[in-house]
């Protein structure tokens, strides 16, 4: 389990942890709101920020999930920093927890079928 940094609005109870190439890194669900769409928390040993995800449905049960941003509080404060070095590596664990657990309820694996079509980054953080 990571220490949250302060200022990190989640609760240690609600953190789901992930196998990363790194080591694990933790996701929760952090709420949301319409001009940034849904809100998680991401955490490893070296970062802890929030990013926020659009759910866009492509037909029938297909949908995809697009990353549009990263900021160090919840909702709020500046853009995440992130070395350059470091941004595929929490790609591929971000879009690695999305892809095994349900969207919308992160404590829940997904079902057969369930799983985004893709999960696409249109983010930008300060490096």
């Amino acid at each position: 389990m990571i220490e949250l940094q302060p200022r990190i609005d989640v609760r240690s109870a609600d953190l789901i942890e992930f196998g990363g190439v790194r080591g694990p890194f933790y996701v929760c669900n952090a709420g949301g709101w319409p001009e940034r769409g849904h809100c998680f928390f991401y955490g490893d040993q070296k970062y802890q920020f929030f990013f926020y995800a659009d759910f866009i449905r492509l037909g029938g049960t297909e949908y995809e999930i697009k990353i549009q941003g990263a900021t160090k509080r919840k909702l709020a404060g500046p853009i995440a920093r992130i070395d350059e070095a470091d941004f595929e590596y929490i790609e591929n664990n971000i879009r690695a927890a999305l892809k095994e657990r349900n969207f919308l309820l992160l404590e829940r694996p997904h079902r057969p079928g369930e799983a985004p079509h893709s999960v696409e980054f249109t983010w930008r953080a300060v490096q």
